[in-house]
């Protein structure tokens, strides 16, 4: 189950999957995964509420400031000088 999870499109269990399987083995990776559907499964339970995917940009948005900088670290070091603006959304 953790394994079809991890496999999925855009949803949070994929996005842990893919992070952490940089870095260990796939098996240690689908028992972190396994572990956070039970973890979410307790939760939910214990609640009494229903599943709420955070999404595949979960990591993203919750650490942008880490992100933006690393990626414009990235860029400097490859010879460019980058300006950045903050675009509005609508």
């Amino acid at each position: 189950m953790a394994h079809a999870a991890a496999h999925t499109k855009e949803t949070y269990l994929s996005t842990l999957y893919h992070r952490l399987a940089a870095h260990l083995r796939k098996k240690r990776v689908i028992v972190a995964v396994a572990h956070a559907i039970v973890v979410s499964a307790f939760h939910m339970l214990s609640r009494n509420e229903s599943y709420d995917d955070l999404g595949a940009d979960y990591f993203d948005t919750r650490r942008q400031t880490y992100l933006v900088d690393r990626l414009m670290q990235r860029l400097e070091h490859l010879g460019y000088r980058v300006r950045l603006e903050l675009v509005p959304t609508t």
